[in-house]
């Protein structure tokens, strides 16, 4: 083969720019309906709730039953509106990019569309949220439910016990045992924490001197609360980077492996999702490079007419595609998988074998002839972004690079149409040329 060019190509500042904004705006979509989806699925348990306690103040006689029912039904419109919406929003995977300010608008586009489809969902889900809140007021059988509730877990007590009274010493008691109760119904608490929070409340039951509980309240109820900010602090982070981790593997077609919510889980998925986007973008930016190399040769007039891949005992990989360029001969471009890419050219054969005296005066003649052809590939890949960043050998054209390359080694298009190299010998000068066509 010619001698070789191999170089490790990189991206403009302006192309990875680009590129880095389309991948931003493709995590922040698989985010947002990510988002949504779950907005969906508790919007439906709102409704649900919303419309049981509608019926029930209807059926009480209340005309603001009917107006909550009539509300409750709209939103279930909406939100199956919003659902069907979702179907032609949802993003799509995918590691092919081309660097365009036409194609960031587009991906910009989706990402806004999905914000405001979340806006939409969220405000329902306020409102909704707020007609609850009043219906819950208004309807006894509701406060009712909402005191077993917050006596829930108080083993003993009575109902005097956590009731509103006039007196100091109950009053920090039932304000107590709210609080607590309230801290065992967040589910984002851990559960070692709500056991610890139980035992609290069984050891308030039987505090009743004043002095004892504002002691309890000021030590034990200060030491609790700083738990659970710290609990819900990491709870928030957790979540936070979880949306990101699920969003990345979707991205990169990976399957999401839980994760404790503990500080170690949460330093994990960090470490997670660092792994993913930095092998992502390197597979993007090869992804690009690769592509524009395809449409570079194919603009200069050379089909692709096969390729092979080669695996290593080593575990280093290789992708060969082989380019017709002249009569009898080809332009094989390898690429690493470290990234390098190797352009050489060579004679079209049947076998195995090195080339006679006249095919390598040939083929050193055709080497200069490519070395043109190889800088205008060159200025073509930097009108799409891409330079060299690492030359790694430029040899010129010599009869000891002349080669042949062997087309039975490589998956050949079906449409792939080439000569091969005429063996120039003694004794069969008079040799045809053989053509693959398309069949």
């Amino acid at each position: 083969m010619s001698g070789p060019k191999v170089s490790v190509y990189s991206l403009t500042p302006a192309a990875r720019t680009n590129l880095d904004g389309q991948r931003r705006c493709d995590r922040q979509s698989f985010e947002c309906a990510k988002q949504i989806r779950n907005m969906l699925v508790e919007l439906q348990k709102a409704l649900d709730e919303s419309e049981q306690l509608s019926v029930n103040l209807e059926l009480s006689g209340s005309q603001a039953g009917t107006a909550a029912l009539q509300n409750t039904v709209q939103w279930r419109k909406d939100r199956e509106q919003y659902c069907a919406l979702m179907t032609g929003l949802t993003p799509n995977p995918s590691n092919q990019y081309t660097v365009s300010e036409e194609a960031l608008a587009q991906k910009q586009s989706l990402l806004a569309r999905l914000q405001q489809l979340k806006a939409a969902v969220h405000h329902i889900r306020q409102e909704c949220d707020k007609q609850t809140e009043a219906m819950r007021a208004d309807n006894p059988t509701a406060q009712n439910r909402i005191r077993a509730k917050i006596a829930e877990g108080v083993a003993g007590v009575s109902e005097t016990d956590w009731l509103v009274q006039e007196t100091e010493t109950t009053a920090l008691k039932t304000a107590l045992t709210e609080e607590l109760n309230g801290y065992l119904s967040d589910r984002h608490l851990s559960g070692t924490l709500h056991s610890e929070i139980r035992g609290l409340c069984e050891s308030l039951v039987h505090i009743s001197d004043l002095p004892h509980l504002k002691s309890f309240s000021s030590i034990t109820g200060e030491r609790i609360r700083r738990e659970v900010q710290s609990c819900l602090e990491l709870r928030e982070a957790y979540e936070e980077a979880e949306l990101r981790y699920a969003a990345l593997c979707e991205m990169a077609g990976e399957t999401v492996q839980p994760l404790p919510i503990t500080a170690d889980g949460l330093k994990k998925i960090r470490e997670e999702c660092q792994r993913i986007e930095t092998a992502m973008v390197q597979q993007q930016i090869q992804g690009y490079i690769s592509a524009s190399v395809d449409e570079v040769m194919s603009d200069m007039g050379y089909d692709l007419i096969g390729t092979r891949n080669v695996r290593k005992k080593s575990g280093k990989h290789f992708e060969n595609r082989l380019f017709t360029f002249r009569e009898g001969c080809a332009v094989n471009v390898t690429f690493s998988s470290e990234g390098q890419i190797a352009l050489e050219l060579g004679g079209i054969v049947r076998e195995d074998r090195i080339p006679s005296d006249e095919e390598t005066a040939a083929l050193t003649q055709e080497m200069e002839t490519f070395c043109g052809e190889f800088a205008e590939f060159e200025r073509r890949l930097l009108a799409k972004g891409i330079v060299v960043g690492d030359r790694i050998s430029l040899l010129p054209p010599s009869p000891a690079y002349a080669s042949v390359i062997n087309i039975n080694d490589y998956d050949l298009s079906a449409d792939a149409q080439f000569s091969e190299m005429q063996q120039r010998r003694q004794t069969d000068k008079s040799r045809k040329k053989s053509y693959i066509s398309e069949e």
